[in-house]
Parts: structure tokens; sequence; C-alpha cells
């Protein structure tokens, strides 16, 4: 319902945004939005302006910036000042989270990859669940290096960015079961 020159209820800023009527509360507790002006019987009513600061918080949220990172890019902007160095080093921090989440994926993807084409001579009486899974590397954990399956051991190399696991040989095929 619009309210003509004097602004927007919440329904019709909901309606015209995308965001919900329970968002728009969020923001506003949590500092992104001003508190709207209120009606005599207390319904919220919200300038246009409120429309373009929500386009920018869903902006912000599809390029992975948390409530809080835009909150203080906000207040960084109401305060005067130039959000940009601010948001840099935001998305530098954010860039090289996503480089790592990336080359995590990419070594899951790898090992499943090396999964489809495991084959394996009999059961294994060794394994614990699954012998293909156990003997699957995966990407490490926090940096540390697990074991290999088929009771092979592990020795951690240095390389980059922590200890790197390196896979020992496997057992003779006529030992392996």
């Amino acid at each position: 319902m619009i309210m003509g020159r004097d602004g927007f209820l919440i329904g019709e800023v909901s309606r015209r945004s995308g965001a919900s009527r329970k968002a728009l509360r969020l923001y506003e507790e949590a500092g992104i939005l001003p508190p709207p002006r209120r009606t005599p019987s207390g319904y919220r009513v919200y300038g246009s302006d409120a429309l373009d600061l929500l386009a920018f918080v869903s902006q912000a949220q599809r390029l992975g910036f948390t409530l809080e990172e835009i909150r203080q890019i906000v207040a960084i902007k109401r305060s005067g000042r130039a959000p940009r160095p601010h948001v840099r080093d935001l998305v530098r921090r954010k860039v090289a989270d996503l480089d790592r989440t990336l080359a995590d994926l990419a070594e899951v993807r790898d090992a499943l990859n090396k999964l489809l084409g495991w084959r394996a001579a009999g059961r294994r009486a060794d394994a614990v669940v699954c012998a293909c899974i156990e003997a699957a590397k995966g990407p490490r954990k926090g940096g540390a290096s697990r074991s290999v399956g088929w009771g092979a051991r592990t020795r951690t190399a240095s390389a980059g960015r922590g200890p790197a696991q390196v896979e020992t040989e496997r057992p003779p095929a006529a030992t392996r079961r």
C-alpha cells in the first residue's frame, strides 16, 4: 500500500525490494536500515531511499558479504567517509578464502574422479568399511595430514601453504585382498 508522498509501508517496501518484512525489521535492528518514521498508529513508513539501500544490501549479499560486513560498509558511508578502502580489504580476504575453497573443491573432485576408476581385486579384509574410500586421498582439513588407507603410512612434506600429504606405495598386488 503506497502512502503517497509520505513514503511506503513495510509491505510495499517488502514487495518492491524482494526482502521479507522480517528481513526489513532485522536490517533495522542491525543498523543497516535507519529506523523508519512511524505513523501515529505505529506503522513503519520508509522513504524511497530505503529501496536504494535494500538494492545495495541485496547485491552485497549476492557477492558474499555478511550482514555485519554490510553494516560496517553502510556505517562508514553514513559517517561521511568513502567505504572503498574497507571494501577492498574485505574483497581481498574473500578472494583469498574463495581461492582456498576452490583449491579444496578441486582436490575433492579429483579424489572422487579417482574413486570412479578405482578397482580392487576382491574384498579387502583389512578395510574398516569401504576400501576405496579409505584409500582415497582427499583435501586436508585444517592443514593436517590424514592417513591413507591400505594400512599405508603417510609422511608430511612441506610445500607452500602447509603440510602436504604424500601417499606411500600400495602393498604389492599379491598381498592386497
